[in-house]
């Protein structure tokens, strides 16, 4: 699939964009300098992440959801305590809502589901876009679900993470994690 039908999901969707994310870590090439930088103890000078933010604005603007839940194993890699800082935390402040769930409560969750959960993108509960990773992290290729069938699938989905996982800072609290640079 091509990347531009995945922007034109996010410049299109009308009321709810969901992402579910299985990693502990991601080696996506724009973003490998920050990430040695953050491990260096060096402060962020800029958001490298404008757009993103730009798109999180305008998409509160018009009044669609943005949901990201993260499947997470503790204690927390060097990888998610960067994401956590230097991501998840200023695109709340946009109006993206973060949660994350322990890996073993995930696989609780999911043992009684008629699938195997994918990393994905979930537009408007009818249009899913698988993400694909090699165990690295690297991205491989972005697909898109047509089988209808699975779309109620990946929406239950989507409700039982949200109703099981806890915000992103409540997470954080309840377990007594301190990040890296906090």
């Amino acid at each position: 699939m091509e990347i531009n039908y995945l922007i034109d999901q996010f410049n299109n969707f009308k009321k709810s964009m969901f992402r579910l994310e299985l990693l502990n870590s991601y080696d996506v090439e724009g973003d490998r300098e920050r990430f040695q930088a953050y491990l260096n103890g060096e402060k962020i000078e800029k958001y490298p992440f404008d757009d993103w933010l730009n798109m999180l604005d305008q998409f509160k603007s018009r009044g669609a959801i943005c949901n990201r839940v993260h499947v997470v194993d503790t204690p927390l890699s060097n990888y998610l305590n960067y994401e956590i800082e230097w991501g998840y935390r200023l695109s709340e402040k946009h109006g993206e809502k973060i949660y994350l769930i322990d890996r073993k409560d995930y696989k609780n969750l999911i043992s009684n589901l008629n699938l195997t959960p994918k990393e994905h993108w979930l537009f408007d509960d009818s249009v899913i876009i698988y993400m694909e990773y090699d165990n690295n992290g690297n991205f491989i290729k972005d697909d898109i679900e047509v089988d209808e069938n699975v779309f109620q699938e990946y929406v239950n989905l989507k409700n039982k993470l949200l109703s099981s996982a806890e915000e992103l800072e409540t997470f954080l609290k309840n377990r007594k994690i301190k990040l890296s640079r906090s």
